[in-house]
């Protein structure tokens, strides 16, 4: 019976995601950055300053894979360097303008997740719960 849940819950999982991303990926294509571009983006965000490193842990990506997104997020001038106390560590923190972008696919994307929430029906409680269950397992690795 476990095995049948655990089946359907990925299964409403993914009901869940394929449309949300539908419905994100116009808001991205808007601002000509790809999903890959803003998650990182969100995540710079969300930790400045932050490190490569630190990023590639918390998105469970590849350093290169990390390193080339960034390099994009650079050229676009949505985010900047700094030295850190180690002069090998740079800090990757928002530009100006990469906190406008940032605020603004924001402001729209979470409109969309309030959205998706209510027509699931969940309770602020069970998506707390349900977010403190899937935060744990991030935290403790994939």
């Amino acid at each position: 019976m476990l095995d049948i849940l655990t089946n359907q819950f990925f299964n409403s999982f993914i009901g869940i995601y394929r449309p949300y991303i539908k419905l994100t990926q116009p808001i991205l294509d808007q601002h000509q950055i790809h999903t890959g571009q803003w998650l990182v983006l969100r995540d710079i965000a969300n930790y400045q300053p932050t490190t490569l490193v630190k990023i590639s842990h918390r998105r469970s990506i590849e350093k290169p894979t990390t390193r080339k997104l960034i390099k994009v997020l650079l050229d676009n001038g949505w985010v900047m360097t700094k030295t850190g106390v180690d002069k090998r560590e740079k800090l990757l923190s928002l530009t100006d303008k990469g906190q406008s972008l940032f605020e603004t696919i924001n402001k729209k994307v979470t409109v969309i997740q309030q959205d998706i929430i209510k027509k699931t029906g969940l309770t602020d409680e069970q998506v707390s719960v349900s977010y403190t269950h899937l935060r744990a397992h991030e935290t403790r690795g994939n």
